[in-house]
Parts: C-alpha cells; structure tokens; sequence
C-alpha cells in the first residue's frame, strides 16, 4: 500500500520527500501524520520489496525503514538500496525497537546514517529527519560542484595535475594525457619531477626540497615558470608550470602546465616582422614605435631623450659583389657595439637603413650623450679600419661614419619622429673630406 500527500499550507513548504517502510500500517499513520504537518511530500510501503520499487521510481530524499519485517527485512533492504547506483545515496534512517547494540552496528553495517528506537519521540525524529536532510543537501551541493569542477577539469586545454605534499601525482587531465603523451594510470603516483627534462634548470625545482619533498615553507601560489617537460616520446616541451597549494586534511598543489610553443612561435613571428634579419636589432618599424612610447613615458615625467642616427660612408660600395659577405660582418659587428651600449643604458638599438643605424635613450644628459656619441665614433672606426679588406687604399679602408645626436626633454606638441627626422636632414648624404663627423642636433 503506498500513501502519497503533499502539504497543504500545515508547517513549512518543502521539496523534500520522505518514503516510511514498515509493515504495521499504524506506525505508517504516526509518521505520516507527523511528516506531513511538518511539510514534506510522503510516500509509504508496507514491505521491503515494495520499498525498493518505489525508492527506484520516485527516488526520496530520505527513507525511514523498519528493521523487523517479514519477509525482507530491514537489513537486507538497506544493503540492496546501498548496492543500486539509483538509490545509494538516499540516507536511510532505521527505526525499530530491535536496539541492542549488536542491531545498532549491524544497521550502520548495512548503510544506514542514523537509527531511531521505539516508541518514537515526535520531536527527535523532525530534529533527526530535518539534520540528515540538509546535511545530504549540502552533500549533493558539493558533489554536483565537484561534477561541474571535472567537467570544467576534463575539458580544459591546459593540463592539470594534482600534487600531494610529497610532489606525487594523484590526479590529471586528459588534456595532461595528449600534451604529454602518458595515459593516466601511467602519470599516478609520479613525481612531478620524474616529468621534467634532463635540460631543467635547477631554478625550477624550488618548489621542491633536496629529498623530493615539497617545500612547505613555499608560497602558496608560485610561476607561472619556465620549464623543460619530457614527453613520452623522449621530447622535450617548452611550458609554464603554475603550482598553487591546497589543503585537503594535508598539503596539496594543484599544478597547472601550458604549452609555451605557440606563444614562443608567434612573439618569433612577432619579432621576425620587427627586427631586421642581418642584424637582428630593430627594424626601422619598431624603432619609430617605441621611440613614440618612449617620448610619451619621458614627456610625463620630464625626463630627457637621447637620440643617435649613426650613417655609415664607403666611397666604394663593398656591400655588394665579391665583398657582400665582408660587408654583412662589418654591419653585424656595428649592430653587436650598439645592442651593448643599449643594453647598458635600458635603450634601444635599431637597423633604420641599408647602411643606417639609431641608438634611442632614455635619462641621458646632453653631457653624457656627447662623450657616448664620441665613444661610438671611436669604437666604430677602429672597426672599420680592421674589417676593410687591405686591398683597397688606405682612405678606402678608412671608410666614414657620421653620426647625429641630441638630448632634449620632450614638449607637448612635439613627437620622437620629428626628432629622429632633424637628425637624419642633418646627416649628409655621403663621405665628405672628413673621415668621420659628430653633428649636435636639437628640435
């Protein structure tokens, strides 16, 4: 027999559904009774098999089960609900007046939650109903939470591992599957180490101790960083490894690996449209960009700009023909002088022309990018002296540079390309008399 109610405005609304099992159709009556004034949908069965068809059809919040029943008793109705996916995770609360405490144990045994002894006390049972009904709620809460975290996990193009305190996998990613070609029982129960490529930086190891333990006093979010994995297949991949500590009962990480391939690919597509292919320095787009960004950064701060346009002067061309190779090398080790200077000085060195170069820096006096556009000046006649081939005569060999300059702190209205423009008018268009010429310029 099963009786069916919803509440009809009598205590307070609920959702929740209670299924009663007991054989004696009174003790049915006194919990319906009860249950429904409190405002839960209630359903009832008289047997154990009867129980089980109606769990697997309505599947109850809750099941309050009798233990003595002819028949199938509680027990055994108990550990049949346990063993079907559909109704495993339905709390069973057992009520009976068997409550010795080997009946008790045997009850927790079979899958029960709590247990419940007659006569019943009206109170303590809403009490014990209404605490294993929110306390499954917030069980169903967390696990649909951990189901939409998997999903999210499972589908994501990163690969993610997770570490326990002692740096050993205990979980991973399908996307950590294909990047690194492991299956995943293959990858459980590694270290995090064991993955990494024998051309690993020491550096990338400091999220671990010396024994392979995890450094405990780490921070609790470290990278992302650099590092060398070794696929399955014996190759070396370029990623980032983000490792955040978690803590369930003990210390975790959860480690995060991104291929770095197609961002190293495209910042080398990047810099292969702006750097100019002999010498690899900036090309004349660049320069003029981060001459502009650097003119603006130095306009707000009152801070003066130092610009350098180096040209170099054969009186025969030994860029081409025979002497091509030669003059690639010379123009490779003008680039090498002015990239140090640069980097000396946190500038910029660029490529602008055929036979052109600039030199961009910031927070230089005028004092100071005199005695450097002299410096230069030197440096790269003893090179030109060197590099050019002896057959050719002494004022061949000689060659010329002239070299623009000025430092000036930049004012509303003007731009850095104006500069860069004075500069290059200044500049003649070749060799003089001179063999080299430093020409101070302003805007």
């Amino acid at each position: 027999m099963i009786h069916q109610s919803a509440s009809e405005g009598h205590g307070h609304a609920s959702n929740d559904s209670i299924l009663i099992v007991d054989d004696a159709p009174p003790n049915i009556g006194l919990l319906y009774a009860a249950l429904q004034q409190a405002g839960y949908q209630i359903y009832a069965a008289t047997s154990g098999a009867q129980a089980l068809l109606i769990a697997h059809e309505v599947r109850p919040n809750l099941i309050l089960l009798d233990v003595v029943m002819p028949g199938m008793d509680g027990f055994e109705t108990c550990r049949r609900l346990k063993n079907e996916a559909a109704t495993e995770q339905i709390p069973i609360i057992f009520i009976t007046a068997a409550n010795s405490t080997e009946d008790i144990a045997k009850g927790f045994s079979a899958g029960a939650v709590d247990y419940l002894s007659k006569p019943l006390r009206v109170d303590e049972l809403l009490i014990r109903v209404k605490m294993h009904l929110q306390k499954q709620h917030f069980l169903l809460v967390q696990q649909e939470q951990t189901e939409k975290l998997k999903l999210i996990v499972d589908n994501m193009s990163e690969a993610v591992v997770l570490l326990d305190a002692k740096g050993q996998i205990t979980f991973s990613n399908p996307a950590c599957h294909a990047g690194l070609g492991y299956t995943g029982d293959e990858v459980l129960g590694k270290s995090i180490t064991s993955l990494l490529s024998e051309r690993q930086p020491a550096s990338c190891l400091k999220f671990f101790s010396t024994d392979s333990d995890l450094n405990i006093s780490s921070p609790t979010h470290c990278g992302p960083s650099e590092v060398c994995v070794q696929h399955s297949s014996g190759k070396a991949l370029n990623m980032d490894l983000t490792l955040a500590s978690v803590f369930l009962q003990e210390r975790h990480y959860v480690g995060l690996l991104r291929d770095r391939q197609p961002e190293l690919q495209h910042h080398a597509s990047l810099l292969a449209a702006d750097c100019d292919p002999l010498t690899n320095l900036a090309n004349l787009r660049r320069f003029e960009v981060t001459l502009e960004q650097c003119w603006q950064y130095c306009l707000s701060i009152v801070m003066p700009v130092s610009l350098l346009q180096i040209r170099i002067h054969q009186r025969e061309d030994c860029y081409h023909h025979a002497e091509r190779h030669a003059g690639d090398q010379i123009l490779q080790e003008i680039a090498r002088i002015l990239l140090v200077q640069a980097n000396r000085r946190n500038g910029l060195a660029a490529r602008i022309a055929e036979h052109e170069f600039a030199l961009l820096v910031p927070d230089l006096s005028k004092e100071a990018t005199a005695f450097l556009t002299h410096t230069l000046r030197d440096e790269l006649m003893l090179l030109l002296k060197q590099k050019i081939p002896a057959s050719r005569t002494e004022r061949e060999k000689a060659g010329g540079i002239s070299i623009a300059y000025a430092s000036q702190v930049p004012h509303a209205g003007q731009t850095g390309k104006q500069l860069l423009d004075v500069l290059s008018n200044a500049l003649p268009t070749r060799q003089c008399d001179e063999v080299s010429r430093i020409i101070a310029t302003e805007m």
